[in-house]
């Protein structure tokens, strides 16, 4: 089991209600917990079994109501951790997702192996050095600092 907060907005045209709910795939409708955070967004903490995968629709209740869903999914890494997922661009990284991925990997990868050195980030002209990170092995701990 693992715990997540989930929120969404409604809009302040719902503010003050007391009969926003939700309804977790295959369960039924519930307001337990449901409180409102600002005018018109409602929280909710959700206790979820680790393989929980489904959607959770939020109502306003009430007449007419309004409706919001979200899809939740759990990805599982497994034992290799980061290092399960295949580097899949084709190309330079472009996009900050793309960025963010392989920053990550490539950080994952030399502390877990503790490796030393410097990681040099090129950008999108693969000439101009957007960062550097400087990894050096202590023997107990990795110490990881930016260079630039």
């Amino acid at each position: 089991m693992y715990s997540i907060v989930k929120t969404v907005n409604f809009g302040p045209d719902n503010a003050g209600l007391g009969t926003v709910g939700y309804t977790l795939s295959g369960g039924s409708r519930s307001t337990t917990g449901v409180t409102e955070t600002a005018p018109g967004i409602y929280a909710v903490t959700l206790s979820l079994a680790d393989d929980f995968s489904g959607t959770l629709v939020w109502d306003t209740g009430g007449a007419g109501p309004k409706y919001a869903n979200e899809d939740i999914a759990q990805m599982r890494l497994g034992p290799e951790g980061l290092d399960a997922i295949p580097m899949t661009l084709s190309g330079v990284p472009v996009t900050f997702r793309e960025w963010l991925v392989w920053l990550t990997l490539r950080f994952r990868r030399a502390h877990k192996n503790k490796l030393t050195g410097v990681i040099t980030t090129f950008g999108p002209d693969q000439a101009t050095a957007v960062t550097q990170q400087s990894s050096t092995n202590t023997g107990a701990e990795q110490t990881v600092g930016v260079v630039q």
